[in-house]
């Protein structure tokens, strides 16, 4: 009898341990998700041993937990790699310039309030139709590689929430000056302002270069306010996997200087969130009036 109610106990909690299960899948447009079978730890760790033996090149690491608490918000734990591989991500460039907004690519590892572990990105096809990519063959080969990269460090496969909708992410406006003079003034305006950290700088031309692929000069700006950062992840945790705050210089086909930097409007309606974020208009005035002075 003692046999047989221990081995009763015995099922009862295997049975518990898989199927008491409450995960919260994230319904973001467009994201590309997978939950892990491991802890947070454990998953991230997985993710950067992933990337760093395949053909990626990681840029940037960034701890969003951290971030939030230094500017006095309670966030769970969501960390960000940064990582590029100019050899999938040049063609997209070379065919629409304005997609460099979005490169490095950028993946997130987070814990949801039940203690689970995710990874999510943004769907290349959804960044495609966002910018007009008509080169549905590079989209797919950058999508496959970070789908394989992401399900080897989760150990499941990859869902995403497909939609039909893909707002502008992007606003451009053309520079009265030089390529490098245009990059050079915000660069020099974003070290100048004490509000602004610029965390990295890419150059798309140059990382294609190296793998034999031609493209027009194009060079990222990665920067970061703060507090106005902090403010969206403590509404949306989510929010950061369309961080941080980006500004691409490059030229045209005709030669002619462009930038393009973050419509943050589409931030907050993907995410859902109303547009009373403290510090949105702030924000937004600000990218504008340096991307103005710059291009004058």
């Amino acid at each position: 009898m003692r046999f047989l109610l221990s081995t009763l106990l015995l099922v009862v909690l295997v049975s518990c341990s898989s199927d008491d299960r409450s995960l919260n899948y994230p319904e973001v447009m467009g994201l590309v998700y997978s939950d892990s079978q491991h802890d947070f730890v454990t998953t991230y760790n997985a993710l950067r041993s992933e990337i760093q033996h395949s053909d990626f090149r990681i840029h940037k690491e960034i701890n969003f937990k951290n971030y939030a608490e230094s500017n006095g918000k309670r966030s769970r734990e969501t960390r960000m790699i940064l990582f590029s591989n100019p050899s999938l991500e040049a063609p997209l460039i070379q065919n629409k310039p304005e997609i460099g907004l979005e490169f490095p690519s950028r993946v997130l590892t987070y814990e949801d309030r039940n203690k689970y572990a995710l990874v999510a990105y943004n769907k290349i096809e959804y960044l495609g139709r966002m910018y007009e990519v008509s080169d549905l063959g590079a989209i797919q080969n950058l999508e496959a590689s970070l789908a394989h990269i992401v399900s080897n460090s989760t150990g499941n496969t990859v869902l995403d929430n497909g939609s039909n909708i893909a707002g502008r992410n992007h606003m451009t406006i053309p520079s009265a000056n030089s390529y490098i003079e245009t990059f050079n003034k915000l660069r020099n305006m974003i070290a100048d302002d004490d509000k602004l950290t610029l965390l990295e700088t890419i150059d798309h031309q140059e990382n294609a270069r190296l793998v034999g692929v031609d493209i027009s000069p194009n060079r990222l700006l990665l920067l970061t306010t703060g507090d106005f950062e902090a403010n969206l992840i403590d509404k949306n945790q989510l929010s950061s996997v369309d961080l941080p705050i980006r500004i691409l210089v490059w030229e045209d086909e005709n030669n002619k200087t462009q930038i393009s930097y973050q419509n943050l409007d589409t931030l907050i309606y993907r995410h859902d969130m109303n547009s009373n974020i403290e510090g949105l208009e702030n924000v937004k005035n600000l990218l504008a009036r340096m991307v103005i002075e710059a291009a004058n």
